[in-house]
Order: C-alpha cells, then structure tokens, then sequence
C-alpha cells in the first residue's frame, strides 16, 4: 500500500509476562535467499528475503505518536513487503522525550516477554495480537535517546509460517553506530514467538504497519 499516512511507523505496546534473556551471535552473516538493505544516515542495515519489495522512503511518512506520556517522534522508517500476501517487516527510528520511562514501561507496566541480545545490543521483544486478523512480532533497541523497533506483521494464520523469516531478518539487525559498551559473545540461538495476551490490562498502541496488513486482508476478503 503506497500511501504517507503511515506515520509514526510503528508505536507498540502489550501486556505480556517478563521473560528470560536470549542471546545471538554477535557477527550476523547473510541468511541465504535474503539481501542486505543498509541505512547510512541512521547506521543499521538489516537482512529482508529476496522477492520482498522495499517501499520508497518518500512513500513512508513520518510522524509523531505518545505513549502513555512519552513522546515518540519517527525521523527515519524501512518497509520490506511480500507481494500479494499481508507480510511486512518495517523498522522504525525514533527520537524519545524520556528513553529511561519508555524502558521501564517495556520492562514493567507492559511487561516485555523478554529481553534479547542481538549482535551486541539488548532489546525488548513482544509478540502480540492487535486485532482478531493480524499477529506481529516487535523489537525495540535504544541508542542514546534514540529508539530503533523492528515490526514483523502478518494474518494471525501465516504467523508459524513465517516465524523463522521474520526471525531471520530481526536476528540480522545491526546498528553500527555508536559502538554498544559491551558485546557479550555468545552461541547462536533462535528467537521464539512469546504468546498474545489474551486481556490486554490498558488500551495497547501498535504498529501502523499492522494497520497495512489489516487494509489488505480486508480488501482480499470483499
């Protein structure tokens, strides 16, 4: 869908129990049947598969979202679609008004399934169920006062399917600048899919990107 009301690209949040730390390789190679996509002005590149397209940056608009006191403003985004189909993976860069509040909320109030160490960077993972047709799987990393979140967004019945895909491409991540302090060297190991919460306990912001595959099933199902 090419459309600049896609602002604020991904905003996430959900009620899910804390869980164990999992920690990836530090030096991430190519998947095979993936391609590198590299941003210079925000210093990550990240693997997406081959046949996906890449959406335009002056296709994705940029806006500002609040979430639960906490400004999020997007300045950078990175859209991967799969054609014909309502799979997404987007990344969004994010200047944060107080990134130590949105750390706690992660941990605390939102309850982040578990933290993950992907290539020297400690994250913030939740799985979670916006809405009856669309599952996502989202990452948030901090560098500074900056957010990075991965968003992987697909039907509710494709998401095992693309579990591994979408797992591939966050696993690949890397933010290349500033170095992390410290980058634990550890043995690869899978990122699994954390369960929905079934009662959310406050409303939930999630990621607009979500909102495409929603536009798409309903648009395939009339």
């Amino acid at each position: 869908m090419k459309s600049k009301t896609i602002a604020g690209l991904i905003a996430i949040a959900a009620i899910v129990a804390l869980g164990a730390v999992t920690i990836l390789a530090a030096e991430p190679t190519l998947p095979p049947g993936y391609t590198w996509y590299e941003d210079k002005e925000f210093k990550f590149k990240i693997a997406y598969p081959e046949g996906w397209t890449v959406t335009p940056k002056e296709e994705i608009g940029l806006g500002e979202s609040t979430m639960n006191g906490i400004n999020l403003s997007t300045v950078g985004a990175a859209m991967f679609m799969e054609p014909d189909t309502p799979n997404i993976i987007g990344v969004s860069i994010n200047s944060v008004s107080d990134v130590e509040k949105l750390k706690a909320l992660l941990e605390s109030e939102m309850g982040a399934k578990k933290k993950v160490m992907i290539n020297g960077r400690e994250g913030y993972e939740i799985t979670l169920q916006p809405i009856s047709m669309v599952k996502q799987k989202v990452v948030y990393f901090f560098v500074d006062e900056m957010c990075y979140i991965i968003s992987c967004s697909t039907a509710v019945e494709l998401f095992d399917e693309y579990a591994n895909i979408f797992d591939a491409s966050i696993n690949s991540f890397v933010i290349e600048a500033p170095t992390p302090s410290s980058s634990p060297t550890a043995t690869p190991t899978s990122v699994t899919a954390a369960e929905a919460p079934e009662e959310p306990g406050f409303d939930t912001v999630f990621a607009i990107v979500g909102l495409v595959a929603v536009a798409y099933l309903l648009k395939r199902r009339k």
